[in-house]
């Protein structure tokens, strides 16, 4: 006599089979957006750049956070007020004293 498979077990082989697709639909996505990713970063490198340079660069980025990052690599704009005053670029509006 067979002993028939309860609900729990069925239900279990089915969350299981739902991981399995789920954990497959998350490798196919993770792949395709290496591939998105590597075509934009071949287009702003630009070839300038090895790809150990690249990996470094990105790695960075990561560790210190965007913001910060582009904050390093952009040069700094006079504000509007040093303009006006005629002040130099990175003059300090700050009194000393």
């Amino acid at each position: 006599m067979a002993i028939p498979k309860s609900t729990s077990v069925k239900a279990l082989a089915r969350i299981r089979a739902e991981r399995d697709e789920f954990d497959r639909r998350e490798r196919e996505a993770r792949r395709d957006a290496a591939i998105e990713l590597g075509e934009a970063v071949l287009k702003s490198a630009d070839l300038a750049l090895e790809p150990t340079e690249v990996a470094q660069l990105i790695q960075a980025v990561m560790k210190h956070g965007f913001e910060a990052s582009l904050a390093l690599l952009t040069p700094a704009v006079p504000s509007r007020k040093a303009a006006a005053n005629g002040s130099q670029p990175g003059a300090s509006d700050h009194v000393t004293g």
